[in-house]
């Protein structure tokens, strides 16, 4: 078929492969242009072989072209936008089906390569995050991190992890990556982390509910005396008088402390340091508590 260049509407390509006259050495699937070397000739030419290629070419055809070119989606692109610009040359039965079948092969190539590319990000993604793999088992910290990510409660992250390091003690994984730390190591790191994080939180729970204690007990005593000697009194309540060998007063010096802390003002007033209280009930630091006349020595009225 004799196709005038100037009846054909050409599109620009981005992105073409073609050899020159006496060059090509797959006649069949090569582009050739004679001449000036532009994306017009190239349209020219790209539309013979459009033309006069047999039917079950095609996909080899567009297999070897994109094979051999750097964005074959985008030149997949153009040469559907130039097969549908120039549609007025496929005028028969059999150049209809001719169009119908380019369109179709078209669809198809440009869906298979989306998918290899969908698969080769995949693979690279999946390469690059990876610690290591034994066989069809991929040893991947990030992966691990992910599910870990969406367990609320932390011993079941621990158990996950422990199974994780137990697996890969028992099946080592042939190749590890140099870029990444051991994936037991990870997990170890990993487990030591929500340890931590869960000894953090409880304390950061206890003050907090020490302090929401304090907030909800307005003191309602005051004692007028020296904080030292109050404190002291509760000291030889809890310590030194004793009812048939047991403390008269038997309750937790935290306990104590906060009851203290919480129901009484010093007599300035003020409310009654926690730290203060609990060196001064503490059996190791009598410095701390008052000595001779300065002393309340309740066990006086027991005597």
């Amino acid at each position: 078929m004799i196709i005038n260049f100037n009846s054909v509407t050409t599109v620009l390509f981005q992105d073409f492969n073609f050899v020159q006259s006496g060059q090509s050495h797959t006649l069949d699937f090569d582009i050739v242009i004679d001449g000036e070397v532009s994306s017009d000739y190239y349209c020219l030419a790209l539309f013979k072989k459009i033309i006069s290629i047999g039917l079950s070419e095609i996909v080899d055809f567009l297999d070897y072209q994109c094979d051999n070119l750097k964005s074959p989606i985008s030149w997949l692109n153009s040469m559907e936008k130039l097969i549908r610009l120039n549609q007025a040359w496929f005028n028969d039965d059999d150049q209809k089906y001719r169009q119908i079948k380019w369109g179709s092969e078209i669809i198809a190539k440009r869906h298979q390569l989306k998918v290899a590319s969908i698969q080769h990000a995949r693979e690279q993604k999946v390469r690059h995050s990876m610690n290591g793999y034994s066989g069809d088992k991929i040893y991947c910290f990030e992966e691990v991190l992910g599910k870990i990510g969406s367990m609320a409660v932390a011993e079941e992250k621990i158990l996950y992890l422990k199974a994780q390091i137990k697996e890969y003690h028992q099946n080592p994984p042939e190749f590890e990556s140099t870029l990444k730390p051991k994936f037991d190591k990870q997990c170890q790191l990993e487990i030591d982390s929500i340890f931590e994080e869960e000894e953090l939180l409880r304390k950061f729970n206890e003050k907090k509910s020490r302090s929401k204690r304090s907030n909800d007990f307005t003191p309602k005593g005051q004692f007028h005396c020296n904080t030292n000697a109050f404190i002291d009194i509760m000291y030889q309540l809890t310590n030194e008088i004793k009812v048939e060998g047991r403390p008269l007063l038997e309750i937790s010096t935290s306990d104590l402390a906060d009851i203290i802390c919480q129901h009484f003002r010093d007599k300035e007033g003020n409310p009654v340091p926690r730290s203060t209280v609990l060196t001064v009930l503490d059996p190791n630091r009598p410095e701390k508590r008052p000595k001779g006349n300065k002393r309340y020595k309740i066990n006086n009225y027991f005597e």
